[in-house]
Parts: C-alpha cells; structure tokens; sequence
C-alpha cells in the first residue's frame, strides 16, 4: 500500500505544479496584454 501512496502523492504533486506554471502562463497574458 506504501508504494501506491506514494505514487498517488507524486501524481498530485506533478498536476498542481503544471496547474500552478499553467496559473503562471495566464498571469503573463494578463500582464502582457
């Protein structure tokens, strides 16, 4: 079960910091335009 956590622990960690250099990319449209 430990390794299926921790699986699940990275999986959640790479999905929010794609959403946050997603948040990043629209924070610069906005900036820019």
């Amino acid at each position: 079960h430990g390794g299926l956590t921790l699986a699940v622990i990275t999986h959640d960690l790479d999905v929010s910091r794609r959403a946050q250099r997603q948040v990043r990319i629209v924070d610069g449209m906005l900036h820019t335009s």
